[in-house]
């Protein structure tokens, strides 16, 4: 569980740069 939300973390990070890895954030952790 804990990995999963560093991945989220990281991709709303990523999310600042790329609005497709914003919607990925959105899709994998909601």
């Amino acid at each position: 569980m804990l990995e999963s939300v560093q991945r989220c973390n990281q991709w709303l990070n990523m999310g600042k740069w790329s609005l497709e890895f914003k919607l990925k954030a959105l899709y994998f952790c909601w």
